[in-house]
């Protein structure tokens, strides 16, 4: 089955979606082990109710060291996620990288944040920035 969107670059996909649909792949030895793997997630386009439509269209693959996924906070840990194009003619090609340096935080001190880059056919531009504020009994991002 060809690709739904061709040739399209990464911009223009994720610009034509009014939201997206994203699904962790399992990691079975890491439910048996009980240690932390690099994750690994699914993009793809949502319908009204919020539920996956049609392909794959991106993969995001989680980038970080042992020692920081299974012995820090999570919300202290660094990490770096690759975005990249899901089958079709740019298959593995990169869209976007998600980078969060370790940050030592506590409650409402030193938020981490993680910065957002475009980094398709060679361009590296600063997208924008998620922020995880500090919430007393609730958990959300800021985009």
């Amino acid at each position: 089955m060809p690709h739904p969107y061709g040739n399209v670059d990464g911009y223009t996909i994720l610009k034509s979606m009014k939201g997206v649909f994203i699904k962790q792949k399992p990691q079975y030895l890491e439910a048996m082990t009980g240690c932390d793997f690099e994750n690994k997630y699914y993009i793809y386009q949502n319908d009204e109710e919020g539920d996956r439509k049609g392909h794959k269209l991106m993969r995001a693959k989680e980038k970080s060291g042992w020692c920081a996924r299974n012995c820090m906070h999570p919300d202290c840990k660094p990490f770096k996620v690759i975005i990249e194009h899901e089958g079709g003619p740019r298959d593995g090609d990169n869209i976007l990288e998600l980078n969060r340096e370790f940050r030592c935080t506590c409650c409402c001190f030193n938020r981490p944040e993680m910065d957002v880059n475009y980094v398709e056919n060679g361009a590296n531009e600063y997208v924008g920035k998620v922020t995880q504020p500090w919430y007393c009994c609730d958990k959300g991002l800021m985009i």
